[in-house]
């Protein structure tokens, strides 16, 4: 149960056990967790997370902001997806299906770079490794059967250099196999300026 509101994104209350509970009670426990909580400090990442995700959930769960000319907007699967991995655990910021491959998208408020290189392809080959199980995820989140294909796409979003029209890291990214969307935070929401594809 989360809040995807701009002055209180991201706030909620997860593992939820009792469901027939949670639906009778909902708009009290919506407004003990979501709205009246202590909101704390927003942090950038999740406003623009929050924006994403409500943007999705207006649009039939297709991810209209990321869209580019020519090519159909990517879904929105799933969010904060964590997986367990030797001595940790790994999580993606969203889980997205364009096409029929899997997207694995990282979020940042700051161009991190080598971070963002790690997280994000570390995640995707978790899921390449295992197609089949989160192909059985899409379906059950999209209410279809279907297969997804390898590869797992890639892609980061982060702040979009004001003086360029395209990211000046495009390029290098795409070599290791990322797509960049450049993002700008504006009085209405955010405003995105996707990259080029990258072939896999």
């Amino acid at each position: 149960m989360i809040g995807l509101h701009p002055e209180r994104p991201q706030r909620g209350k997860g593992a939820s056990t009792n469901l027939q509970r949670l639906a009778a009670n909902f708009e009290d426990e919506f407004s003990r967790h979501c709205i009246t909580c202590d909101h704390g400090r927003p942090t950038p990442e999740k406003r623009l997370q929050s924006y994403l995700l409500a943007s999705a959930y207006r649009s039939h769960r297709h991810m209209v902001d990321l869209r580019t000319e020519g090519e159909n907007p990517p879904s929105f699967i799933t969010d904060e997806l964590a997986l367990p991995v030797e001595g940790g655990r790994i999580v993606c910021d969203l889980l997205a299906l364009h096409g029929n491959r899997p997207v694995a998208i990282e979020l940042k408020p700051s161009r991190a770079m080598t971070r963002l290189v790690e997280q994000v392809t570390g995640y995707a080959r978790l899921v390449e490794a295992h197609l089949d199980t989160f192909a059985e995820l899409f379906g059950v989140m999209l209410g279809r059967s279907f297969g997804l294909q390898a590869q797992c796409e890639r892609w980061i979003v982060w702040p979009h250099p004001s003086a360029h029209a395209r990211d000046p890291r495009e390029e290098e990214l795409a070599r290791h196999g990322i797509r960049v969307v450049g993002g700008t935070e504006t009085d209405a929401g955010f405003e995105f300026t996707v990259g080029r594809a990258v072939e896999g």
